[in-house]
Parts: structure tokens; sequence; C-alpha cells
């Protein structure tokens, strides 16, 4: 049930729609499909961009996270090493264990 608060608000966009919260950051009235949730709380779009500006420092140039690299990295050499001892396997047997089989010459 509304409080009589928002019964007497209007959107802070639309004026033509009922508002149900109220923006903590800037303080205005949205209805619903102009404020959304973020971290917990109900915030417009306007005071969700500048904090999102706020968080996300700016820096200069193109950095690549060192992470995902590392993750690749790891992933290749542990497939080299899984192809290599397979290798290594298949060259210890002897040559006997084939002899009388279908590959025949």
């Amino acid at each position: 049930m509304m409080s009589e608060e928002f019964r007497q608000q209007r959107c802070a966009i639309y004026p033509d729609r009922v508002a149900v919260a109220r923006c903590p950051e800037c303080g205005l009235y949205f209805s619903r499909e102009c404020i959304t949730e973020h971290e917990g709380r109900l915030i417009c779009a306007t005071c969700l961009e500048k904090l999102a500006k706020e968080e996300r420092p700016e820096g200069r140039g193109f950095h690549l996270p060192l992470v995902p690299w590392l993750e690749i990295a790891a992933a290749g050499i542990m497939v080299w090493v899984l192809y290599y001892a397979l290798a290594r396997l298949l060259i210890m047997i002897p040559s006997e264990f084939h002899e009388g089989s279908i590959w025949t010459n």
C-alpha cells in the first residue's frame, strides 16, 4: 500500500505517472519505469550514471586486465603438458605391440 506522501507526488520525468519511489541522491520522485535498484537501494538513472562515473577511475591509455591473460597462458601450458605426456606415452609403446594387427603391409 502506497503512503500518502507518494500518492500526492508525480514522476519527475513523466508528470502523468504516479511516483512510487524517491531517489536518495537527488531527492526527486520517480515512477516505476524511471527508477532502478542499485546496491540495495532505488536510484534514478541520472544519479546512477553519476555514481558509475565516480566509481570508474579515469585512466590514460588502453589497459587490459592481467588475470584473463594469465588464465589463457596457464591453459595453454596445461594443454601443451598434456599433449607432451601423451606423446611420450605413445613413444614408449614397443613396436612388437603392433605385430599381427590389421595394419599389415
